[in-house]
């Protein structure tokens, strides 16, 4: 933000930053639909590979004066569960740099 000419301030600010993020189970609905349960068939029969998590991150830009939004922003991916910490920091900051790219710079 910083390279964008905005600044932290502590008090009385312009612009509010807020970050959502959502974690959702996810499933291969055509092996989890209950219309194939009656069938013996290997390929509707599930197994660990049928689910994961799917992390959705939402940045919204915020006027603190008006309260209404002026610029957004979402990401959504499958989340590794086998990264390690540090390669999760990494790949959260290079979303968040490509979500980042079009937000507006500051101009006064």
């Amino acid at each position: 933000m910083n390279d964008l000419g905005y600044t932290h301030v502590d008090s009385d600010p312009d612009m509010l930053i807020m970050l959502h993020v959502l974690v959702e189970e996810r499933y291969d609905e055509v092996k989890m639909n209950p219309a194939y349960q009656d069938f013996d068939m290997q390929w509707a029969q599930a197994s660990s590979e049928d689910t994961w998590s799917e992390g959705s991150l939402f940045i919204f830009a915020i006027d603190a004066k008006t309260g209404k939004q002026i610029w957004s922003s979402s990401a959504k991916a499958e989340l590794d569960k086998q990264s390690n910490f540090e390669t999760k920091k990494k790949r959260f900051n290079e979303v968040v740099t490509r979500m980042l790219a079009d937000f507006p710079k500051h101009t006064s």
